[in-house]
């Protein structure tokens, strides 16, 4: 009974505070726990947590709401609320390798989360992808390398798995291999998570096009570009300062050697080592 007072009063609380638009919602959230709708009660919060409008509530809505029938949702679903919720923790930010900002707050919390979704195998491969992905960004590489091989394992006894997993676990891999500086890795598990990921944000998009090129260009055994030249990723270095690096790639794989040398000028403008950038 304590439970169920607090948890009303808690979203009363939050219908207040909220958007005028989103009050509505938490009402409806309200009313599908009362009546232990758990599948449309999960619908709706993945709509909430969604909403940009609703960015500063939805780590107390995880915490003070969510976590109390955390047990009876889907924990797939469990996890990729608590992967939104996570964005409000104190940030990470990697740039050309260095760390911005140090913080362990994500990773902790992810940490828990990973440990309450033990007992279904696809949502803790997810939640141990994704807090490889923290780790990765506090610079703890060999225990991430440990993490991602453990899920991989996982995944081989799986039928079949939901693409949001095998876009993780590619992703975090891809990032991985780019701070090992390991291009030829990166290059083949970053075309994996674009078949899996197809929509990126344009910052996200211009970064991985550039890591490609660059991974194209210096990655052993690497002697076709067909699949990355006939992705759409390339089209974000149009109109900046790294255009050329396409435009040498089709010049390499077609074996046109003018355009190859009228190019190739470019290549001492390459920054190195290329790089990924986190944002928890």
């Amino acid at each position: 009974m304590d439970v169920d007072v607090n948890v009303s009063g808690f979203l009363r609380e939050a219908r207040i505070a909220a958007p005028e638009h989103l009050q509505g919602s938490i009402l409806q959230m309200e009313d599908l726990w009362e009546r232990r709708l758990w599948h449309q009660l999960t619908v709706e919060l993945e709509t909430f947590f969604t909403d940009p409008a609703s960015s500063g509530l939805r780590m107390r809505m995880f915490k003070e709401f969510v976590q109390t029938f955390e047990k009876n949702i889907n924990q797939l679903k469990l996890v990729t609320l608590a992967l939104l919720a996570k964005a409000e923790c104190k940030g990470i930010i990697l740039l050309y390798l260095i760390l911005i900002v140090d913080t362990t707050e994500a990773l902790e919390f992810m940490t828990t989360i990973t440990e309450k979704v033990s007992s279904s195998p696809e949502a803790y491969v997810y939640a141990s992808v994704e807090t490889a992905s923290l780790k990765l960004a506090l610079g703890q590489t060999e225990i991430v390398r440990k993490d991602l091989d453990a899920a991989s394992t996982i995944l081989d006894t799986f039928d079949s798995i939901e693409p949001v997993i095998h876009a993780a676990y590619y992703r975090v891999n891809a990032d991985y291999y780019s701070v090992k500086l390991d291009y030829t890795n990166y290059y083949h598990n970053a075309l994996l998570y674009l078949a899996c990921e197809p929509s990126l944000t344009p910052e996200d998009a211009k970064t991985r096009a550039y890591n490609l090129s660059i991974a194209a260009l210096l990655g052993e055994k690497i002697y076709n570009f067909g699949e990355l030249l006939l992705h759409p990723i390339l089209n974000q270095l149009k109109s900046t300062e790294t255009s050329w690096l396409p435009e040498l790639l089709f010049a390499m794989n077609s074996g046109n050697l003018d355009n190859f040398n009228k190019l190739s000028s470019h290549l001492a403008s390459i920054v190195l080592p290329f790089y990924y950038s986190t944002d928890v």
